[in-house]
């Protein structure tokens, strides 16, 4: 399952390079990358869960735009959070009173939530990790 906010500039490439062999983008996948745009085969959070389930965590380091994603794979039982570079879009995680991972952008948390704001270019992995940086600030 995957939440995703924002803007994801690369798309079209991505369906391109990892999902061509799929039923339902075979078809636009062999033309060209504005076609691809045009016709968006699958949502993003589809995307994110079929390159998660190719790439694990490295496909973070695929995507390219201003986003906060969050993506649960449930036979890990495992989160994975992130937000892009830029900052733009806003993310945040902390935990309830009762010890439950909160995560969320733009959303307003229960009371006596403890909550932190997720570092641009930082990712969450697990329920109980600190986040680490998986990419640098965007050049000026």
């Amino acid at each position: 399952m995957a939440a995703f906010c924002g803007s994801l500039e690369n798309y079209a490439y991505l369906v391109k390079k990892y999902c061509s062999a799929d039923l339902d983008c075979a078809d636009v996948a062999r033309k060209g990358l504005n076609e691809v745009r045009v016709r968006q085969p699958i949502t993003v959070p589809s995307l994110l869960c079929r390159l998660y389930n190719r790439l694990g965590k490295a496909l973070l380091s695929k995507l390219r735009g201003q986003f906060a994603v969050v993506l649960y794979d449930s036979h890990l039982v495992r989160v994975l959070a992130a937000r892009d570079p830029s900052g733009v879009v806003a993310l945040q995680h902390g935990r309830l009173p009762s010890g439950a991972l909160v995560v969320g952008s733009g959303v307003a948390f229960p009371d006596n939530s403890v909550v932190e704001e997720m570092q641009p270019g930082h990712f969450k992995y697990g329920w109980y990790s600190r986040p680490l940086r998986y990419a640098t600030e965007l050049a000026e």
